[in-house]
Parts: structure tokens; sequence; C-alpha cells
């Protein structure tokens, strides 16, 4: 369920980013600039002139698709080392964005959605080597070049005495974003604090792709540590950069979904454009390349492990002998996207993504209450992974049934309800995600009160598996 959703909101968030615009008076470009393709726009009642800045993007996103066999050939194939691939690679990386603004590609969002579902059945339905790996290989050199130019702008920036708007927290309408401390902070801090969505990438799909047991503590908290850093960095990049009247407007505006990619691009253009003097427009196109990159990648790495999922609930299911259809690839992968597509096309992606936070971090909360059964039956030490579990246990249920009241409650006003089409299976989703969680705490309870009563069995497991 959790992974359905996180699929369709990084989906429609892919779509948001390829089809990104904005208007040229902000991009400070003249209505004869070549350097994005400009076309009116009816915003209200009144016709502005937009620039796309999404088409760039879409150009360089085909190029490395297309490029990505190549490369999972000569890493896996042809044994081609590392260094000379990253040095190829690059190339590629840079030759995809020239292109791109030489031949942007303009499609619709709802084109995009289609395009995207297609090419995520065939990339999590072939083997990972592929496609999957070496596109990860491309685009994240994208992902640490955009990571590098945040720091050293912002650091720069405050060298420069750049401080944080008050605007942002002083604006009228904030509790739109909101509600208690406890348990949205909790929530809004996730995948670079504590992600269940990690848990089920190490397990499913890490551990198949690394070469030595020894380097798997440096993968996987090196990689948390690079998503908080992404996540502190882009808070900084955003509060500092862009003035907060366009942040509103471009996440929150009225009657409409919010981009929140778009917010990050832009910021990224006026730093840029602050610093090195760079135009805005080609700034919020690099911006716009850092994220869609780690959002794409994110969404066939999730639609992947919602196969692996699938298969293992009908061998469960089957007692462990399913029909040989419930463990096709094709069927799984079909299934994910078409789960996918019916909730991408039925949220938006700021209605969907408060359950997001809350399902993720639920994640990770039952993968700790797993591991403390797992190190109780050995008889070892448990207590911190158990602490948090409990924390975040009951975090995450407090804010589904939070999500649950509020959608529900025909007495709740304001910016959290959303329309009967967005509201009916998201409040279905969390309902569903409370039960299953229950019932995985009932079974982590029984087996903690079963073994604590026999710890001689716990014991006796841990010397067994120890010789």
């Amino acid at each position: 369920m959790i992974l359905t959703l996180i699929n369709a909101i990084f989906l429609n968030l892919s779509c948001k980013a390829l089809t990104a615009d904005y208007p040229i008076s902000l991009l400070k470009l003249s209505e004869d600039s070549t350097l994005l393709r400009i076309y009116p726009k009816l915003v209200g009642t009144e016709t502005i002139l937009h620039g796309r800045i999404g088409g760039i993007a879409t150009t360089s996103v085909f190029i490395i698709t297309l490029v990505a066999p190549l490369v999972g050939y000569l890493l896996h194939k042809k044994h081609l080392p590392a260094l000379p691939t990253y040095l190829l690679t690059a190339g590629v990386c840079i030759l995809s964005v020239l292109a791109g603004f030489k031949y942007p590609i303009f499609l619709s969002a709802e084109q995009w959605r289609y395009i995207m579902s297609a090419y995520v059945f065939l990339a999590c339905w072939i083997p990972v080597w592929l496609i999957m790996q070496p596109r990860d290989f491309v685009n994240v050199q994208i992902l640490y070049g955009g990571l590098l130019v945040i720091l050293f702008g912002v650091f720069i920036s405050g060298l420069k005495g750049q401080t944080l708007s008050a605007d942002f927290l002083a604006w009228e309408q904030g509790n739109r974003l909101a509600g208690p401390i406890w348990p949205v902070l909790l929530i809004t801090v996730a995948c670079g604090a504590i992600s269940g969505f990690h848990s089920l990438a190490s397990t499913g799909t890490t551990v198949k792709q690394i070469s030595s047991e020894q380097d798997v503590r440096r993968v996987g908290y090196n990689a948390m540590i690079l998503e908080g850093a992404l996540a502190l960095l882009t808070l900084l990049l955003v509060a500092t950069a862009l003035p907060a009247k366009e942040y509103f407007q471009i996440v929150f505006p009225h009657g409409q979904d919010g981009n929140s990619i778009l917010a990050f691009s832009m910021a990224m253009g006026y730093m840029l454009n602050g610093i090195f003097s760079i135009p805005i427009a080609i700034g919020a196109v690099l911006g716009i390349l850092v994220i869609e990159g780690f959002v794409v990648t994110t969404l066939d790495t999730a639609v992947r492990l919602c196969r692996y999922m699938l298969e293992e609930l009908w061998t469960f299911l089957a007692g462990g002998k399913p029909a040989k259809i419930l463990l096709h690839p094709v069927f799984n992968t079909g299934l994910a996207v078409a789960l996918m597509l019916i909730f991408a096309l039925n949220s938006t992606i700021m209605s969907a993504w408060k359950i997001f936070g809350a399902g993720n971090q639920l994640i990770g909360a039952l993968a700790l209450t797993v591991a403390s059964v797992w190190l109780l039956q050995r008889g070892r030490s448990y207590w911190f992974a158990m602490i948090p579990a409990v924390i975040m246990t009951l975090t995450t249920f407090a804010m589904l049934g939070l999500f649950i009241f509020n959608n529900l409650s025909s007495t709740f006003s304001g910016p959290l309800v959303v329309s009967y089409k967005e509201k009916t299976p998201l409040v279905f989703a969390s309902i569903l995600l409370l039960i299953l969680a229950v019932g995985v705490v009932i079974v982590a309870v029984g087996k903690f009160k079963e073994l604590r009563s026999k710890p001689e069995s716990g014991k006796a497991l841990g010397e067994e598996l120890g010789a």
C-alpha cells in the first residue's frame, strides 16, 4: 500500500518536473529570447508569457535512458573499470543537457504520466543491470554535481550575509502546512533521519548489487547521510534564495496542485544568478535536472520493490505454492504499475504527500519492530532498536489517525480538505495501513511475550547460529 502511494506521488512529481514553466518576467528573459521556448499562458483572467523549463530536462532524460543499456553492457559484460565509465557517462550527461537546449521535447503532463508508466514497466521487468543500475550510475553524477553546487552556493551566500526570509515565518496562512507539532514534525523530517523506504531498498535491490558484505554498512549509512544532506541543503536553498511570495505561489497555488520541484529549481536559478551571474533560466533548468533524476530513479526502484512484495504476498497467501502466473514478473510489474496509475490519477501531490510521509515512517517503525524481535530471538541486546520502534509506531499511528479524522470530519474546514475524488482513495489507504500495521504490532508483541517468558530459547538460538 505504502509503496503504491510512493509510486503515485513520484510519478506525478516527475510529470510536474518535465512540464514545468515560469513567467519570463521572473526568469529575466525578453520576449524574443531563444534560450527557452516561450508561449502565452492564461493565468486567471490574464495572459502571461511563460518559458518552458521542463522540455530541456525531457530531452536529457530520454538520452540518459537510451544510453543506460550500453553503460550496463560495458560495466557488467565487458567489465569496464568504474573510472573510465564515469568519465564516459559524465560526457553523456553534459551532451544530453546541451541537446536539451537545442532540441527540447514538450509533452503534456498526461502524456508523460503514461510514458513514464511504460518506462517503469519495462525497467522493472527486465534485469536490473540493463537499465536501472546503469541509469542510476549516470544520473547520480548530476545529483552529486547539484549537491556540490548547492553546498558551495549556500556557503557563499552565508558569507555574503544572506539570511532566512522572515516572510516564511510570518505567512498568515502557514497553518495550511501543518497541524500539531507532534506528530507532524516527526513525519516531515523523513528520509535522512529514519526511512522505511530505505529498509525496503536495502533488502530488495542493494544487497543484490553489492559485491562485498563488508561494504553494506558504508553504502547503507552513507546513503542516509547523503539524503539527509540533500534535504538540509534543499531547505537552506529554498528558504534563502527563493522569495517567500513566489514559494507560496508555486507550492500552494489557489485551486491547483502545487509544484515543489519548480520551487527548488527556481531557487537554484536565483542562487546561481546571484553568485555566478548565470542566467536564472539556465540555473532553473539545472535544478530541474538534479531533482528529476532523483525522482525517476526512486520511481523505478519503488515499482520494482512493489513487484517483489507482490510475489512474496502471493507465496504467503498460497502457503508457499502459488499459481505460476502470480510469480511471473510481467504480471506483478503490470499490477504494480496499474495500482500506481489509479492513485496518481485520483490524488494530488500535496494531498497525498501527508500520507506518504506517515507511510514511509511507518515502514521504518515496523522494520525496527521486526529487528527488535530478531535480536531478542538471538539473545542479543534489542532496546536500541525497540525504543525508536515504539516512538515511531505511536507517531505514525497518530498521523494516520489525524489524516483520517481531518478528511472524514464534515465540520473540518481549511486547506487540508480535498475533493471527494482525492479523499476516497487516500482515506481508504490510511485505514488499511492502520489495520495492517496494528496486525504487525500485535504479532510482534505476542512474539516478545513468548520469548521473554522463555529466554533460554532465544539464548540457545543465538548460540546455535553463532556456532
